[in-house]
C-alpha cells in the first residue's frame, strides 16, 4: 500500500509541473498587437534593402 501511495503521490507531482509548464509557456507569448505587426514589417523592409544593398555590391 505504501509503494502504490508512493507511485501516486510522484505522478500527481509530475502532473502538476506539466500542468504550471504549459501554462508558464503559454503567458509567454501574446497575440500580435497592432504595434508589434508594425515592427515586423519595418524590419521585412530594413532586411529587404539590406539584400538589395548585398546585390548591387556583388554585382559592382
Amino acid at each position: 500500500m505504501k509503494k502504490v501511495f508512493h507511485s501516486f503521490l510522484i505522478l500527481m507531482i509530475v502532473v502538476a509541473l506539466i500542468v504550471i509548464a504549459f501554462k508558464v509557456f503559454r503567458d509567454k507569448s501574446p497575440a500580435p498587437t497592432p504595434e508589434n505587426l508594425l515592427n515586423l514589417n519595418k524590419m521585412i523592409q530594413d532586411r529587404d534593402e539590406i539584400v538589395a544593398l548585398h546585390k548591387e555590391y556583388i554585382k559592382g
